[in-house]
């Protein structure tokens, strides 16, 4: 199957058919075979932060933070706790790249500025408006960083670049702009911007090291600051915000520290203070006062949010990179040794970690450098049987002992530097395999890290674009994703290509981007499809077996996807780089279930023409399900039909040869033996049930042709209309009314006829009532179209008969004997 299905149904639901079509929005991957799971997160990066820049309270209390280098919005309640977040880098409408600041409106509407633009958003992250672009003109941009509404929803941007302010309307019109250079005008760079409720404009100036406060035409009211750590004095400040009271405060950025002002610039206190430890801060970037007197901070270069009361005193702190025992920055390969434990190479933190199975951290190594025995940005790690750890960074590749101790150096290529590894494996003899992506080659050493081959480029063929990820499996072959070229090369143990997989792009089980390579011990081959943000599973011939993952944050999906690693038992390990975390998935062996059978179990009368559709919660084996489906009566009365596969194999539809029976009870069965595309059985036969309707459908015929799919076209200004109804015993008298004027009664039940119905131009609505004993009315409209203009047989319509069938299944109405359900069906267009 081509996706990850969390929390399956473990037995069958039956659902109404009315609703199987919200069933069938997510797609799947028609190719493969199999399905994966995901286990367990380790270390999930919700509330991790890189850089956030920018923060803003909305009037419900809800936090917004711009995590500036993760390019995405996060969203938390004032206790820290994560509500949402969206997203993704990208130069395209509604991607973010660099985003700096974000304000929102008292509608919720939130507003970012990023790359050279303003993008308005909802609060679940639906682009609304964008506008902006490189330039120094009305309404362009070059480095806008704060942002900022006003009670009447106008936003204004500090265009930092064109030192400048500019005023907008809520949907991106130009109003005016604050301009002017130096301390005689707005400021030099301007970076954060607030205005409180009288209107009233401030705005922080990085270069001038001042706050600026204008009144609402743009008139210079005052400046404070001064660069200086003095008490009232600033240095670099970067972010401002005013609460109800008109109290400013403002992100003292380089002396790491927000001073609170009152509305006169006079200093009422200030806290913070450089540093790591809790209420301490380093280069606070931004700051937002909720209605309550709370502060909080974007403290930028600690990588978290902390919240002060109104009187300075840290309430909470959420956040980090992620450098601490059992965080991950930018996790890369992965490897699981002989007792299973996964060793990450934590590249940004130049450390490699340990844990068991289930994610439990054992150990941590590596100190920061060039030299021997030190890490730079690792990058690729293997283990041999013996537990010896290979890791590759990003100039050299080393050899040390499991709990880390030194052991060698592999030399790569002419030793000056120029080689850059990303890739390293071991085979089951000791020999270590490397890639060199800078050099397009691939480096073989004995165990002691003498060189045995370089296999590159033969006879003016390029071997390889860019080789990355590299595997070897049991009879020595090697296996090679080529990054650039979107590809999976198989060699053999001399370094000659055996094989190329090589789809390329961004569906089904093409490849995008080919970073991390795995194997199982089957030989099915496990690859990390970096661009495409998914990982694929191919069996040992190169055919795609399984594929799953999505770009985002949520579990089970991926940003840059890059180590991955397979332990005995089959589940799979991923590192997923941007979201510095990795990712536990288990094969699928769920019994295959059944989301929906339809018609409805029991819920309704159904129309005897109706086919029955099957629903699965995942792609089936198609042969063995057509095997095990049986369609009854209740007593036992075999039904035959036919039955035709949607796409994927998750859904079915069983056509029967002949009409059912009316106010009959028929039961589907689906036996043992039936199975998914991966091969797992269902774990007990399943059944629902259903009844046809009584009986009571309609005929309708209207002298005219049929104009479109609602409308019948006539060519006199009269049409005789006449019907039969198959069960009439409740009936007594059929009548009629036109909403273009005229009514009347029909003549007859069973059978009945109304003639000479007159017609106004236009559409006529003509609605049939039928009536019950029981004093209840069931109607059925038609519509029939009279246009003067249009003789006999100029549109190349004739006078011809059109029957439509006022079956089952639009809507429920009560009749004598029960419930039935009408819809309209034309049949017999001649």
């Amino acid at each position: 199957m081509g996706g990850i299905g969390l929390n399956r149904a473990m037995a069958m639901t039956v659902i109404a058919l009315l609703f199987l079509a919200l069933l069938l929005t997510a797609t799947s991957n028609a190719e493969a075979k199999e399905g994966y799971e995901l286990e367990s997160v380790w270390f999930y990066g919700e509330t991790q932060f890189n850089r956030p820049t920018g923060i803003a309270v909305d009037v419900w209390g809800y936090i917004y933070v711009v995590d500036s280098s993760n390019n995405r919005i996060q969203i938390f309640d004032g206790s820290g706790v994560l509500l949402t977040m969206w997203g993704r880098q990208g130069s395209e409408e509604g991607e973010l790249n660099g985003p700096m600041g974000v304000a929102v409106d008292a509608s919720g509407n939130v507003f970012v500025t990023d790359a050279n633009r303003v993008q308005k958003f909802t609060r679940s992250g639906d682009l609304v408006a964008s506008w902006g672009g490189m330039g120094a003109g009305d309404g362009e941009f070059n480095g806008p960083w704060g942002i900022a509404v006003d009670p009447s929803g106008d936003v204004y941007v500090a265009d930092t670049w064109n030192h400048r302010v500019q005023k907008f309307d809520g949907n991106g019109s130009f109003i005016s702009q604050l301009s002017g250079w130096g301390r005689g005008g707005v400021a030099e760079y301007p970076t954060g911007v607030a205005v409180d409720s009288m209107g009233n404009v401030y705005v922080t100036d990085l270069s001038l090291d001042l706050v600026t406060k204008f009144d609402p035409n743009g008139t210079l009211l005052s400046a404070w600051g001064g660069a200086s750590y003095e008490e009232t004095q600033l240095w670099g400040p970067q972010g401002v915000s005013v609460d109800w009271s008109g109290n400013v405060f403002v992100a003292d950025t380089h002396n790491g520290r927000v001073l609170e002002l009152d509305g006169k610039g006079e200093l009422v206190r200030s806290f913070g203070g450089q540093g790591q430890g809790l209420g301490e801060l380093n280069r606070p970037g931004a700051v937002a006062v909720d209605i309550s007197g709370n502060l909080y901070v974007a403290d930028t270069w600690n990588h978290r949010v902390q919240k002060f009361s109104g009187n300075a005193t840290l309430l909470t702190s959420w956040g980090s990179q992620g450098s601490g025992e059992r965080r991950l920055h930018g996790p890369t390969g992965l490897a699981v040794d002989t007792n299973g434990n996964v060793l990450v190479a934590d590249s940004k933190n130049d450390r490699i970690q340990k844990f068991d199975a289930s994610g439990r951290f054992l150990e941590d190594w590596g100190v920061s450098g060039k030299g021997e025995g030190e890490l730079d940005a690792p990058w690729g790690i293997a283990v041999d049987r013996s537990g010896n750890v290979y890791v590759a960074d990003s100039s050299h590749v080393q050899k040390f002992t499991s709990k880390g101790v030194f052991l060698t150096n592999f030399a790569l290529g002419d030793g000056d530097g120029s080689s850059r590894p990303a890739g390293v494996a071991v085979d089951s003899m000791g020999y270590v395999y490397v890639t060199d992506h800078h050099n397009n080659c691939i480096y073989k050493f004995d165990g002691q890290g003498e060189p045995v081959a370089v296999w590159r480029d033969k006879g003016g063929d390029a071997m390889f674009q860019c080789p990355w990820g590299v595997v070897v499996d049991a009879s020595g072959n090697v296996f090679v994703t080529d990054y650039f070229a979107n590809s999976i090369i198989k060699l053999d143990a001399k370094g000659d290509r055996i094989a190329v997989f090589d789809r390329h792009g961004p569906y089904d089980v093409e490849l995008n981007g080919p970073a991390g390579i795995a194997l199982d011990d089957r030989g099915n081959i496990y690859v990390t499809d970096y661009r495409n943000n998914r990982v694929q599973k191919l069996d040992p011939d190169g055919e795609v077996v399984a594929v799953w993952g999505h770009y985002g944050y949520e579990g089970g999906r991926f940003r840059s996807p890059t180590g991955i690693a397979v332990d005995p038992a089959g589940n799979v390990y991923v590192g997923d780089y941007l979201n510095d975390r990795i990712q536990k998935f288990g094969p699928d062996i769920t019994p295959p279930s059944i989301l929906g059978i339809g018609p409805a179990d029991g819920e309704e009368e159904v129309d005897p023409a109706s086919s029955i559709d099957l629903i699965f919660g995942e792609a089936m084996d198609t042969a063995s399900v057509e095997g095990a489906l049986r369609v009854s009566t209740a007593d036992g009365g075999e039904v035959k039909g036919n039955i035709v596969w949607g796409e994927g194999g998750t859904r079915c539809t069983f056509s029967p040869l002949t009409r059912l029976e009316h106010n009959v009870t028929y039961v589907v069965h689906l036996l043992e033996g039936a199975t998914d595309a991966a091969g797992n059985a269902m774990a007990s036969g399943m059944e629902a049930m259903f009844r046809t309707a009584a009986g009571n459908a309609t005929t309708i015929t209207v002298m005219g042709s049929q104009l479109t799919g609602s409308y019948y076209n006539a060519v006199a200004p009269k049409v005789d209309i006449a019907g039969s109804i198959l069960d009439s015993s409740e009936v007594v008298n059929v009548t009629w009314s036109n909403d273009r004027g005229g009514s009347g009664v029909a003549t007859g039940t069973s059978e009945w006829s109304i003639p000479e119905v007159k017609l106004s131009s236009g559409v006529n609505n003509i609605t049939i009532f039928i009536q019950y004993a029981s004093g209840k009315t069931n109607s059925q409209a038609i519509s029939v179209a009279y246009h003067p203009s249009e003789l006999p047989g100029q549109n190349g319509f004739g006078v011809t008969s059109a029957e439509a069938l006022m079956g089952l299944g639009a809507a429920v109405v009560a009749g004598a004997g029960g419930l039935y359900l009408w819809r309209r069906r034309r049949i017999g267009i001649e």
